[in-house]
């Protein structure tokens, strides 16, 4: 491979990657949606989003400073990456929201996943500096995606959920 490529593969990795997690960022996220997207959407179905949302991540900065809320982040999205399939996409979707897709996975199927990763995360122990933080919960709101939508209107969907989910006193599952 030439140089001109290499440097061109690097930028556009780092283009769709977020720097801190290592995870698909939103605009990475644009290009998997186009495909799935695509007149053979149908191969994908069933598919469900989960969309996620640190309890509490204001906390972790406001109390621990920001490379502990950096740490948080981290932990987190490697956490969702180590405990999913090798297709299901696992982004950064802004701030501390994270967003899973997961392909070929109907919505009580993509509830147990979600609720095992809430669960573990629960237990887990954050580092930050030879620090421990407390524990780190999450809310998540759930959606699958029907022929009829179009993948906005699910993300909305899940969104929606995930607002219930934190109105319903957070570290929970809502759909």
């Amino acid at each position: 491979m030439s140089d001109t490529l290499q440097v061109k593969d690097h930028f556009e990795q780092a283009a769709n990657h977020d720097a801190l997690t290592g995870l698909t960022n939103r605009r990475g996220l644009e290009v998997i949606f186009s495909s799935l997207n695509s007149p053979g959407r149908q191969a994908y179905l069933p598919l469900s989003i989960a969309l996620i949302d640190i309890d509490h991540f204001k906390h972790f900065n406001d109390n621990y400073g920001h490379q502990a809320g950096d740490a948080v982040l981290a932990t987190l999205g490697q956490h969702f990456k180590q405990h999913v399939r090798t297709h299901d996409v696992v982004a950064r979707y802004g701030g501390e929201e994270f967003l899973i897709v997961l392909p070929s996975t109907a919505l009580q199927p993509a509830i147990r996943v979600v609720d095992r990763l809430r669960q573990m995360m629960a237990h887990q122990r954050v580092q930050s500096e030879g620090q421990e933080l407390p524990s780190v919960t999450f809310s998540a709101g759930l959606s699958e995606w029907s022929e009829e939508e179009t993948l906005e209107q699910v993300i909305e969907a899940a969104d929606t959920a995930l607002y219930r989910a934190k109105k319903e006193g957070r570290n929970r599952v809502c759909w």
